[in-house]
């Protein structure tokens, strides 16, 4: 126990010091070299830490989600649940501005982004239920909401032609809104779910021998099913009502934490955390230089690394019963 303790602790001092190595080429590099404090510290520096919250909170709710569905190809972007997040959160702004409503954006946009979530989510796993929530009609469920969910976007942001440009830059996934409040608003729920996470460890453990097993042992499956889907909404709610949609963080990083490092959850949840961290603050690192000085809503460049990877696992799935973990 104390050794495999000691192992854990130095893989996470290892992902520690790979996410301040990342953090600080994000803060030093951007579309020009720039040593200007003001720069480096009320631009850069809140927008790598955002991208770490971002970053971990998706990867984290993408653990949740595949081991509570046993289906390696779940994440909230596939599932729908960034889409519901979004336009929760997008009506929440448009209508905010539309009423001039300053002060209270604060607490009704990430409100309106869990509330889409939520009910998206719920949508998905009912849908999803009618066939035995299996590994196709999961996705395909969150598929179809996805797109019914965008049409509905699209339509609301030509209502708002006013602010259609600004709300399609974020909705294609943008962390140039990054400041310190949106840091200090969303540093204590991000990093405070995602230790709670780890209360769920164990059980999530017993839920990869399937609802049946895991009955037997003891765990009221549909509790702990509703609480982790919420939990793992919460996290992609706070995430995606401040960057609009950054696809398939979720779906890459837990399963390459899986195939390095097994699929205990004690081990999995904090080095996603830091993996799905480091990811997103080099995928935004490329975004603000590759093209420089225009720069690419980070969105697109997890989307050109993800859709190559969700082909593969679907290769991989075929070799596995319903693509289950």
């Amino acid at each position: 126990m104390s050794s495999s303790r000691s192992s854990l602790a130095s893989h996470l001092i290892l992902w520690v010091v790979v996410l301040v190595v990342v953090c600080v080429l994000g803060v030093c590099f951007g579309a020009v070299v720039t040593t200007n404090p003001t720069i480096i510290v009320k631009m850069r520096l809140p927008r790598v830490l955002l991208a770490v919250l971002v970053g971990g909170a998706l990867a984290t709710s993408g653990v949740i989600y595949q081991s509570v569905f046993r289906n390696s190809l779940a994440d909230p972007y596939l599932l729908g649940v960034s889409a519901g997040a979004s336009l929760g959160a997008m009506l929440a702004m448009i209508a905010t501005l539309a009423l001039g409503i300053r002060v209270a954006r604060w607490g009704v946009i990430p409100l309106a982004a869990f509330a889409g979530a939520l009910l998206t989510m719920y949508g998905v796993y009912r849908i999803s239920r009618i066939r035995g929530a299996q590994a196709t009609s999961l996705i395909l469920a969150g598929v179809a909401i996805s797109y019914t969910l965008a049409a509905i976007t699209a339509f609301a942001m030509v209502m708002a032609r006013e602010q259609m440009a600004s709300i399609v830059y974020w909705n294609m996934g943008a962390l140039n809104l990054a400041s310190w409040p949106f840091i200090i608003v969303l540093a204590p729920i991000i990093g405070g779910v995602s230790l709670y996470t780890l209360r769920l460890a164990s059980r999530l453990d017993v839920m990869l021998l399937g609802e049946e097993r895991a009955g037997q042992i003891g765990l009221d499956t549909a509790a702990f099913t509703r609480r982790a889907l919420v939990v793992a909404t919460v996290l992609t709610a706070a995430a995606v009502c401040t960057t609009g949609l950054i696809g398939f963080i979720g779906l890459m990083v837990p399963h390459g934490v899986r195939l390095r490092y097994g699929v205990m959850h004690r081990i999995v949840l904090p080095i996603s955390f830091l993996a799905g961290a480091t990811l997103l603050v080099l995928a935004d690192l490329v975004a603000r230089t590759v093209l420089a000085p225009v720069e690419i809503p980070v969105g697109i460049v997890t989307a050109i690394l993800g859709g190559p990877f969700f082909v593969w696992l679907l290769m991989c799935a075929r070799d596995r019963r319903d693509g289950m973990l």
